[in-house]
Formats: structure tokens, C-alpha cells, sequence
């Protein structure tokens, strides 16, 4: 368990600035109707614009390393037991989607709202490791154990709870990580207002092949993530949220590694939605050594106390199940013979037991089900 804990550890990586200002070069690019590059414009009532954007013209075509790259439009092969929806068949919509769909040809970016281009913002810094947090961040998430790794799946749970400085986060997500810990692709669901521009959950992508130091970016702001879809644009809002002892939603997130490209796939509710080419790394085009599934947030301290960031629904797990805290479902790893398989030994890492929890429910063919999160500062969290 010591090796496994040290393959799962985090260096201590420098906080990145580059965020804004890549945003603003590429999105920028968005904001002007006599642009070639913009198909269409979709505009919603709650003040979000998406630009259809010519597929071959997205950000990650701006980088030298895609020059002679051929956009693959789907795997040539998927794990067993994948199964796709029709196309156009979401459960999950983004509220933009009643007012309009981009064509086949295209993918849907957000314009950016109200973002602040001299304020930047600190990146993702580590992957969960027990008893080591030497950022800023708090994590509460689950590592299989294990060392060969094709990908992994869940349901994830959506909430919207409290975030209190707007350059906090808190996210939900997937971690598949390769080549010491350098190599990370990330994706789930997430809260950045300096990034978005609002306070609410939205879909996310991050990598980086380097250790969170020079490389990688979120989404499509630099060359890297190829989107494929025009059915989900990252950064806008959910037309639906999980309630307290309410209806309860939630989205089923799948990353894979393609076996005959080493490319790493995302599917949203099962609809493709792009992938991060193979010769973004070196190790993950074969394996992921580390894959792990959890809450994290980011904590400024604001005047020197922990912050009142909530994760997960803002409610430990202790104080209840479904529909009072929040939950991962059907948790699977694809194993090296890219076979859906549900972990049969997990490590369970929280960093702040007394601001936030995690709570293993079960596991069975299905997969692993736990519960996670916590309200941040309190008598117990200082």
C-alpha cells in the first residue's frame, strides 16, 4: 500500500497564470460574427452566445503538432460493453440546447461572460494522495488500486453548492493519470467563475504532460483536446440541479484509451465528445498507471481561516444518503485487457476529514458507489 500511496503522490508544482490570457487569445477568436470560422450563433435567455465554429477550425488546430492531423470523428474500437446513444439523444442538456443546435461539421463553443482578463487564476496542481497536501487544494476521491489502467467510468452526481471567493473552485471529476504522475487527463464537472463567468457546474477537460507545470490547458484554450461534438460546449450551464431531498441528477462521465492509436476518448452520457491525441504524451498512449474518482476544491483561505467552499452538496456523508450528500455511482475501470471491471480494492483519500468526508456504499457488478463532500469551514474545520 506504501508504493501505491507513493505512485499517487503530488510534487509540489507551481501555480500557473496562463489561464485568462490563453483564454482570451483563442475565444476571442469566437466573438465576431465576420469570422469565417463561425457557422452559426445560438443565443439563450440566460445570457449565454455559442458559436457553431468550423471543427477544423477549433484551437487545438493552431499548434504545429496537428498540421497533418486528421480529425477522427469516433474510435475505431471501444472497450466491451460500451454502448452509444443516437445522436442528438442527451438526458443531460445544457440550457442553450432550447434555443437552437449546431450542424454536423461544427463544434460548439461558449463565448466567454464577463470574464476578467487581468485576473488570473490558479491551475489544477495534483492529483488526491493521503497525508499529502502541500497546496491549497482539498481533495475527498477514491484511487483503485492497481497499475494498469485503460480508463474508467461513473456517474456523477450534479450539485450546486456554496463557493465563496470567486478565484475558488470545487470540482467533481475523473483523474487518469501516466509516466509518474506528469501525464494527467482530467474531466468532470466543475465550478470556476473567474474561468466561466458564473457560479454554476459545468463540463469540463484538463491535461497536462508535464506535471501541471508548462503543458496543458483547460478545454480547447490551447492546442491539445480535440472536440468532435457540436452537441455539448464546455463552460455553459445545466438546465437541471440536483435538489435537497428532491429529484436528483446526475451525468455519466467515460474515459478510455483507444487500443489501436493510444488516443484518450471522453464520452458524456455516453455521446462522444472528443479525445486528447496520443502524441500529447509518451506513457498514457500505453496505460494509465493511476486512475482516482472524488471531489476537489480549491482553498484561499480567505482571512486566515479554511474557506466555506462547499464539496460535493455541501453535506457530509455521514448525514445522509441520496439526495442529502453527494454521490459517485457505477464506478469502473477499464483493466488491461480494456474490459469493464468493478475495482476490487480502492484507497480512500480525504485530505481534510474535518471539513470534508467520503463514504463507501458498495460494490458490485455495477460498480463502486460512495458519497463525498462537506460544507467547508465550520466548528470542525478551521
Amino acid at each position: 500500500m506504501s508504493n501505491f500511496i507513493n505512485l499517487t503522490r503530488c510534487l509540489i508544482f507551481s501555480i500557473l497564470s496562463f489561464g485568462l490570457s490563453i483564454h482570451e487569445l483563442v475565444e476571442s477568436k469566437t466573438v465576431s460574427n465576420a469570422d469565417a470560422s463561425i457557422i452559426k450563433t445560438i443565443k439563450s435567455n440566460n445570457g449565454e452566445i455559442i458559436d457553431c465554429y468550423n471543427i477544423y477550425r477549433q484551437p487545438a488546430f493552431s499548434s504545429p503538432l496537428f498540421r497533418n492531423h486528421k480529425i477522427q470523428m469516433r474510435p475505431s474500437s471501444y472497450p466491451k460493453g460500451i454502448q452509444l446513444k443516437d445522436h442528438r439523444n442527451l438526458k443531460l442538456i445544457q440550457t442553450w440546447h432550447k434555443y437552437g443546435l449546431c450542424q454536423d461539421g461544427t463544434i460548439s463553443i461558449r463565448r466567454p461572460i464577463n470574464y476578467q482578463p487581468n485576473l488570473t487564476f490558479s491551475s489544477r496542481n495534483c492529483l488526491p494522495s493521503q497525508g499529502v497536501n502541500n497546496t491549497n487544494e482539498d481533495f475527498a476521491a477514491i484511487t483503485p488500486v492497481g497499475d494498469n489502467f485503460q480508463g474508467g467510468q461513473a456517474d456523477i452526481n450534479i450539485w450546486n453548492p456554496l463557493t465563496e471567493q470567486p478565484k475558488e473552485y470545487r470540482t467533481s471529476l475523473i483523474w487518469i493519470s501516466g509516466g509518474n504522475n506528469q501525464e494527467v487527463i482530467e474531466a468532470g464537472l466543475e465550478v470556476n467563475k473567474v474561468l466561466y463567468g458564473h457560479d454554476q457546474p459545468s463540463i469540463f477537460v484538463y491535461w497536462t504532460a508535464d506535471g501541471y507545470n508548462s503543458t496543458g490547458c483547460y478545454n480547447i484554450q490551447c492546442s491539445g483536446f480535440v472536440q468532435t461534438t457540436s452537441e455539448v460546449a464546455f463552460g455553459s450551464k445545466f438546465d437541471h440541479i440536483s435538489i435537497f431531498n428532491g429529484d436528483q441528477f446526475a451525468a455519466l462521465f467515460i474515459i478510455f484509451r483507444e487500443r489501436s492509436t493510444g488516443d484518450w476518448w471522453l464520452l458524456f452520457e455516453e455521446t462522444i465528445i472528443g479525445y486528447w491525441p496520443h502524441f500529447l504524451f509518451k506513457q498514457l498512449p500505453v496505460r494509465a498507471t493511476v486512475t482516482a474518482f472524488g471531489g476537489q476544491i480549491l482553498n484561499t483561505q480567505p482571512n486566515g481561516r479554511h474557506t466555506k467552499t462547499q464539496m460535493g452538496s455541501g453535506n457530509l456523508p455521514a448525514e445522509g444518503g441520496l439526495g442529502i450528500s453527494s454521490f459517485f455511482h457505477r464506478v469502473k475501470v477499464f483493466d488491461g485487457n480494456f474490459e469493464y471491471i468493478t475495482p476490487e480494492r480502492v484507497s480512500v483519500v480525504v485530505t481534510k476529514a474535518g471539513c470534508y468526508g467520503l463514504k463507501l456504499d458498495q460494490a458490485d457488478s455495477s460498480g463502486v458507489k460512495f458519497y463525498y463532500g462537506g460544507p467547508g469551514f465550520s466548528s470542525t474545520c478551521q
